[in-house]
């Protein structure tokens, strides 16, 4: 009964998590400055890399930031942090469950950012509705 009632904790845990990088991707967060123009479609440039991490999605203007997915077992604060010290950015969020974070950027940042050994791939933020 007790390993059940642990597992059902974990499970819930997760859930909340999961939520919570639902809405911050919802646009709920702290007004932070824009690094680019939210209403103009972006065209990034071609990355410099040989193998770039994958661009998913596209461009909304409703949301015009960024989700920045990290390779299994990066520390998501320090990785964050490092980048936004070498490019100059500000992180709107940093996930720890699935290592991440959220930013806005412009095309220049993103073509070089997925050329970075620690990036899985690079998403447009999209729109979230609950239904």
């Amino acid at each position: 009964m007790r390993s059940m009632h642990r597992r059902l904790i974990s499970v819930l845990a997760i859930a909340v998590a999961i939520l919570g990088m639902f809405l911050s991707a919802c646009g709920n967060s702290p007004t932070e400055p824009r690094s680019a123009s939210p209403t103009e479609p972006r065209t990034e440039p071609a990355a410099a890399c040989t193998a770039p991490a994958p661009l998913l999605g596209q461009f909304h203007p409703e949301t015009p930031g960024y989700i920045v997915a990290f390779q299994d077992g990066v520390n998501a604060q320090e990785a964050t942090q490092s980048l936004a010290r070498k490019y100059g950015f500000t992180p709107r969020w940093i996930y720890q469950v699935t290592p991440g974070f959220a930013a806005d950027l412009t095309g220049e940042i993103v073509a070089q950012i997925r050329c970075e050994p620690t990036v899985q791939y690079v998403e447009h933020d999209s729109p979230a509705y609950l239904f």
